[in-house]
């Protein structure tokens, strides 16, 4: 298991997470949440592409982006099922079972798969992958 899984559902203050945050290069930045009661606030670390919902004191979510290009270096580190391996929507739709497209809005920004508590958002112009979430 990897360090992105090993951590969800943990508090903030354990050891492991506490070492993940460590390992995590760059800049943090809070992000409070002062609109919904779906997470309190969001860790974000610019420079690798990392945004951490925090609910609870629990880490909830963990999101990694991969626009602009080039793919974040975490990445290339296993995130979950697989998903470094995939470089555009197709690869989505052939080495996995996700199920299809969940944004069937006319105007989408991005194409919404997800499988059990992974998410993958494609930019529906170009496929190409914009980020990754689990929950």
């Amino acid at each position: 298991m990897n360090n992105y899984q090993a951590v969800l559902g943990k508090e903030i203050t354990t050891v492991d997470v506490i070492n993940f945050l460590d390992s995590l290069e760059g800049e943090q930045t809070k992000r409070e949440n002062n609109v919904s009661t779906s997470y309190d606030y969001e860790l974000l670390y610019k420079d690798e592409g990392i945004l951490i919902t925090i609910s609870e004191n629990k880490i909830s979510a963990i999101k990694v982006y991969f626009s602009p290009t080039p793919i974040t270096q975490p990445f290339r580190k296993e995130f979950v099922f697989g998903l470094s391996y995939i470089s555009s929507e197709n690869d989505i739709k052939k080495q996995f079972d996700f199920p299809q497209n969940l944004n069937q809005e006319p105007m989408r920004a991005d194409n919404i798969y997800q499988y059990e508590n992974c998410t993958v958002g494609f930019d529906a112009m170009t496929g190409e992958i914009n980020y990754a979430e689990i929950k």
